[in-house]
């Protein structure tokens, strides 16, 4: 009874994460950037600036999109440093992540099916008519930019 009255909370954590109803989208940015980037010794730096409350599937899928990314700046990066940058304009939602890591071949990926998690993201940023660009250089690291459409209320 223990174990299947933990997996209904992590389920319904995964539908809508206590953290955003709790303390809002900045908020749980910054305690998942702490509680799972710096743990793995990823300085990260938040430059987050939202100007109104966000439509709740808008939060959702970006707090999504947001863990992909840093799950996947944990398991593949290998690198000591990640920004965020969160902007929000009047009709659209700007979203940076660069991380200083070892980088990979986009075209590679893309090409593949290793890419399940850049798949994810692919798709929860069609759902909001956005645009994702993948900048990354072997050595370098990786710049993930995504562009979402703010619909009015």
């Amino acid at each position: 009874i223990d174990k299947a009255s933990q997996e209904l909370r992590e389920v319904c954590d995964d539908l809508y994460p206590s953290i955003l109803k709790d303390y809002g989208l900045k908020s749980a940015i910054q305690w998942y950037a702490r509680n799972y980037l710096e743990i793995n010794k990823i300085s990260s730096t938040l430059d987050i600036s939202l100007e109104d409350t966000l439509d709740k599937d808008l939060e959702v899928h970006l707090f999504r999109i947001i863990k992909e990314v840093f799950s996947n700046i944990i398991r593949h990066a290998h690198c000591t440093r990640a920004t965020l940058t969160l902007i929000q304009k009047k009709d659209s939602i700007l979203l940076k992540i660069s991380d200083n890591g070892k980088g990979f071949d986009v075209k590679k990926v893309d090409s593949t099916k290793q890419g399940f998690g850049l798949f994810s993201i692919k798709q929860r940023v069609e759902d909001f008519s956005g645009s994702l660009a993948i900048s990354s250089v072997k050595g370098k690291g990786t710049d993930i930019t995504i562009q979402l459409k703010v619909q009015d209320g």
